[in-house]
């Protein structure tokens, strides 16, 4: 049967929802991700990316002849900065994102308490394709309906696709970022500690890049093989491309 709102444009409810929350995976699918963490998708986020910045800087200023003690230098006060760039940008893109969900829930709130009836036949239609039926269907709206409270948290999970518990705090999110940036050169300079050359550089690179690519694919059960040797074949194909140029 065909649950008829004007808010629907000619849709049924279901399909209302189901275009909603579609439209709300979409709009998720930024930097922080959806499936891990956002302090561990910052971590290893900004540990591939500080260690492939070493060795592209280390490439560049070796085509300029600069002695390599010096490089070190550069690359020591460029990580300071990065360091603090990385854990602020990281701290301000989560407190945009969580603005950005307070302004969605915010929304959701407001159809709720001035379109009941269209949440009421939205949630209808989420339960009764979830098998409820009958006395058992309207009990359950009934309850849902009666707390307005509870009523957002289903809607916002059930209709936009948000898991309210996944959002960490910014400045979680910024920890990781931090210790994304301050792993990858803590590494970078204890290889060239042992090897202060173009190969430790390039080392410390592709291993830092190799291994957050792991750890990232390993926590949302993706290919590992096929997550490292991609994104190690990219810095590489980027490293050689500033080397060849």
């Amino acid at each position: 049967m065909t649950i008829e709102h004007p808010h629907f444009k000619d849709k049924e409810a279901i399909e209302h929802v189901a275009e909603r929350r579609a439209q709300s995976v979409l709009e998720r699918e930024e930097e922080h991700g959806v499936e891990a963490p956002g302090s561990l998708s910052q971590c290893t986020h900004s540990a591939r990316e500080s260690a492939l910045l070493f060795l592209l800087i280390g490439i560049i200023l070796q085509k300029f002849s600069i002695p390599f003690q010096l490089i070190i230098n550069v690359l020591l006060f460029f990580s300071l900065g990065l360091l603090i760039w990385k854990t602020g940008r990281s701290a301000l893109m989560g407190w945009a994102h969580l603005e950005r969900l307070h302004r969605v829930l915010a929304q959701e709130k407001w159809e709720i308490d001035n379109r009941r009836d269209q949440e009421k036949s939205e949630l209808t239609a989420l339960y009764a394709a979830k098998g409820f039926s009958g006395k058992l269907l309207d009990e359950v709206i009934s309850v849902l309906m009666s707390d307005g409270d509870r009523l957002l948290r289903v809607m916002a999970e059930e209709e936009l696709g948000l898991s309210l518990e996944a959002y960490e705090h910014p400045l979680k999110q910024a920890l990781g970022a931090f210790v994304g940036v301050f792993i990858a050169a803590l590494f970078c300079f204890l290889t060239l500690f042992f090897l202060p050359t173009m190969l430790g550089l390039t080392v410390q690179g592709l291993v830092t890049v190799s291994a957050s690519s792991l750890i990232l694919a390993n926590y949302v059960n993706n290919a590992l093989i096929g997550a490292v040797v991609w994104n190690s074949a990219v810095a590489f194909f980027a490293a050689a491309t500033v080397y060849l140029i």
